[in-house]
């Protein structure tokens, strides 16, 4: 897997971070002679829907009361909307395209995103995000509800970006998403500013066709963890084809020594095109940290690492043809692999240097020549 998600400048996050504080501080001194805030705004840049007070998603986000509810009436909104309280946004055939926005503090270290989520307890719903430099959304803040979005031709700028970017959040649920064409793949879950991404539920989603970059990815870029998440019920088809081989449909990684990816379970997706492996993991360097527990379980595989075969180059380490799962590690690693559906590949499970593949004989293989194959050496 290429690893082609920005490496945030934590100062910089700090920062930002402070900047929200700041403003948090300030409401409060300024409250007691403010008028109430409403409970539900509508936001409309064209037509009218409820009544609309504003006409950008940002103003109506700053407006409500905390725990309370935009209603974005339909139309195109070009904004990078940063979201520093607890609120519901609510799309009706909204679309959101931040532009040449550049309001964002994360803008120096991640481009601009159509939603940047700071505060905790945020839900964003029904919204089409495109367009944006970064990520179409963006948390850094734990319990975001991110559910029915469309994400679409993200990830435009030098750093790329992914359609939903869970960088840091935890116990938070994405469900019902469509994410597709996005530069740096479908959504990751990662943890850039060292605060782990774990207990996320990721449910129901569309990850097909971002060509960059994997469909679902699970990596840990600092050593602070990815873990208990669960990934069920998803579909990630025809990612990571350009260039070829530079995505999985679903991948758990760490390119950092300590690097820990651990105890997710990933249950009852479709993967099937992609240019590696259906599930592919990869624990990059010696001396790294947990990568036991995970569990791939039900899942249907069917005809994947398709960079390493016909007439693409690539594919993944030491495995040159069509594969359903493959998990490479420099020391030793166990993973449960039971009661998946393999079909149409060269190989079953790949495994490359000392890895062990807990209950590999309870999967249905169909039309695979190689059910299980293993190389006793991991290249990295």
């Amino acid at each position: 897997m290429k690893v082609h998600r920005f490496t945030r400048i934590l100062l910089g996050l700090v920062l930002a971070a402070g900047v929200g504080l700041s403003a948090a501080l300030l409401v409060g001194t300024t409250a007691a002679n403010a008028a109430p805030h409403p409970h539900t705004v509508f936001v409309s840049s064209s037509r009218v829907c409820g009544t609309p007070q504003y006409t950008t998603i940002s103003a109506a986000v700053a407006a409500v009361a905390s725990r309370g509810r935009v209603v974005v009436c339909p139309g195109s909104y070009s904004e990078d909307v940063v979201v520093t309280n607890p609120v519901t946004i609510v799309g009706s055939k909204a679309v959101v395209n931040p532009g040449s926005a550049s309001n964002s503090p994360l803008f120096a270290q991640a481009g601009n995103n159509a939603f940047t989520v700071m505060a905790p307890n945020v839900t964003i719903q029904g919204f089409t995000v495109e367009g944006a430099s970064g990520d179409g959304i963006l948390s850094i803040a734990n319990r975001t509800t991110i559910v029915g979005d469309t994400a679409l031709d993200n990830g435009s700028g030098p750093n790329g970006g992914t359609g939903i970017d869970l960088n840091g959040s935890s116990w938070s649920t994405v469900s019902g998403n469509i994410a597709k064409a996005n530069v740096g793949g479908g959504i990751y879950l990662t943890d850039d500013l060292g605060t782990p991404a774990s207990h996320d539920t990721v449910t129901g989603n569309t990850f097909d066709n971002n060509l960059g970059g994997c469909g679902i990815i699970l990596a840990d870029h600092s050593a602070a963890g990815i873990f208990d998440n669960k990934i069920v019920g998803n579909q990630a088809n025809g990612n990571g084809n350009d260039p070829a081989g530079s995505g999985a449909g679903i991948v758990l990684a760490s390119p950092v020594p300590g690097g820990a990816v651990y105890n997710n379970l990933l249950e009852a997706n479709s993967m099937s095109g992609n240019g590696l492996a259906g599930v592919t993991l990869h624990s990059h360097l010696p001396g790294q940290g947990n990568f036991s527990g995970n569990v791939v379980v039900g899942n249907d595989i069917g005809t994947n690492n398709i960079g390493g075969s016909g007439s693409f180059a690539g594919g993944d380490d030491g495995d040159p043809n069509s594969t359903a799962i493959y998990v490479g590690s420099i020391d030793p690693l166990s993973i449960t692999v039971s009661g998946n559906i393999m079909h149409n590949n060269v190989n079953g499970i790949f495994a490359a240097g000392s890895v062990t593949v807990k209950k590999a004989t309870l999967n249905l293989f169909r039309r695979v020549a190689n059910p299980f194959v293993s190389t006793p050496v991991y290249g990295g």
